[in-house]
């Protein structure tokens, strides 16, 4: 039986909440939140993400591919729709 349900973290919390509460925390302990999301990503090592409100256990129960893949799909469609909206007026007019 294929499961379609939407990528979750744990405790019926979501990939999106848990990605704020990561920064949240990143923030709060005054680190470059990029580059230390970044290198978590890069390497899987969970001490790129501090422990505070329990952003290091919950970033480490997603699938890091599912992770990367929302990101850039969040990237595309927020730095490329007005892009994306022009081809497609454009692709009708041919």
């Amino acid at each position: 039986m294929e499961n379609n349900t939407p990528i979750q973290a744990v405790d019926e919390v979501s990939v999106e909440e848990t990605i704020e509460i990561v920064y949240n925390a990143l923030l709060n302990k005054g680190h470059d939140s990029v580059s230390q999301f970044a290198g978590y990503i890069l390497s899987e090592d969970p001490l790129y993400i501090p422990d505070w409100e329990n952003a290091r256990g919950l970033i480490s129960r997603v699938d890091r591919d599912e992770l990367l893949k929302l990101i850039i799909k969040y990237y595309f469609e927020n730095r490329f729709a007005d892009i994306s909206a022009a081809t497609i007026v454009n692709e009708k007019d041919i």
